[in-house]
Order: C-alpha cells, then structure tokens, then sequence
C-alpha cells in the first residue's frame, strides 16, 4: 500500500513534539526524551504485557526517529511549510 508521505511525516513530528523545520539538536533531544520513558530496560521488571508494550512503542520510535533523520539531509515533504502556519 502506498503511504501518504505528508501524513506520515505529520505523525511523525507529533510523535516527538517538534516543529515542521526542526534541527538535528532538537530531533536528538526529543529522541533522548522518548527513550528515557519507553527503552525496554527501564521496564524488564514489569508484567509482560506492559514490558512488550513498552518495547513496541522503543521500536516504533527508532523507526519515526531514523525516518525524520533521514530528512535532515532531503527536501521535507511538501505539506511541511504548511505545518508551520499552526505553529
């Protein structure tokens, strides 16, 4: 299936609270951020359930986390400039 690009990219910087023209500080201290609270170290004590859990939104992360790397380096989708009118 094809992806909406836009969307994607739209989900992914409100998943780590950035703006539509972040950095790559500001991408890093979100991500630090995101990892302090979900890493699956920090939950191996827990039940099963809440352990996979947390697990999943890690892995889940690192996925939003390389995919915003990535535009670092590439033009951001075109709905970005339109992102930052709601800021």
């Amino acid at each position: 299936p094809s992806v909406d690009l836009s969307k994607k990219f739209k989900e992914s910087i409100e998943l780590f609270n950035l703006r539509p023209d972040y950095t790559s500080e500001e991408l890093e201290k979100s991500w630090r951020k995101f990892i302090v609270m979900y890493h699956p170290d920090k939950h191996h004590t827990s039940n099963p359930e809440i352990y996979a859990m947390m697990n999943q939104k890690f892995l889940d992360a690192q996925d939003v986390y390389n995919y915003l790397k990535d535009y670092l380096d590439k033009p951001r989708p075109k709905i970005w400039k339109l992102l930052l009118l709601e800021y």
